[in-house]
């Protein structure tokens, strides 16, 4: 027992379920609220709670041009599904809802941290989590005045669940660079 404290207090140990992260390859529209810059999945077989999630945008990515990060708790997805591996229950953002394109579809989407861009930026979450996969992605909403075909690239660095390092696997392509527009069609 003691032995166990001790491994934990100096970093020994490590979560046990892999976060899966997804770079979707679609613009980042300068016009939207939310915008999916990633998408998370943890199967959580004995993770508790998600503390926190840690990302680095690239060299090239215009931070003043970025309004805010957040990252949103999605919630989880029916037993009969977890065959199809997804990584979103839903779209995030509808694209077909007249009025409803420009913002996280509220219904799956709950605001569990939001900060200004650094280079670096720890997003806490602290969200429980339940038995099966869980959810969760992180928006961009760009600043009014950001440029057309600015870059943008982003990945996991880490995340912490309860309280320890977790896994973390990326399921795309590494590298991903997503170019800011504005929507033809809303």
């Amino acid at each position: 027992m003691l032995a166990g404290v001790m491994l934990s207090a100096a970093g020994g140990l490590k979560a046990a379920d892999t976060l899966f992260v997804q770079s979707p390859q679609y613009p980042i529209l300068i016009e939207r609220q939310d915008n999916v810059l990633l998408q998370m999945r943890i199967d959580a077989t004995t993770a508790q709670m998600l503390n926190e999630v840690t990302l680095a945008f690239d060299a090239e990515t215009p931070l003043a041009q970025i309004k805010s990060v957040k990252l949103y708790y999605a919630g989880t997805d029916a037993w009969q599904d977890r065959p199809k591996k997804r990584m979103a229950p839903v779209e995030y953002i509808a694209n077909h809802l007249p009025g409803n394109v420009l913002a996280a579809n509220l219904s799956y989407s709950v605001k569990r941290a939001e900060c200004k861009p650094e280079r670096q930026v720890t997003l806490k979450g602290n969200q429980q989590l339940v038995p099966g996969y869980n959810f969760f992605w992180v928006s961009l909403e760009m600043a009014e005045k950001a440029s057309l075909g600015a870059l943008v690239g982003a990945e996991v660095l880490s995340a912490k669940v309860d309280g320890l390092d977790n896994p973390v696997k990326l399921i795309s392509k590494a590298g991903v660079k997503r170019r800011t527009g504005v929507g033809g069609r809303h």
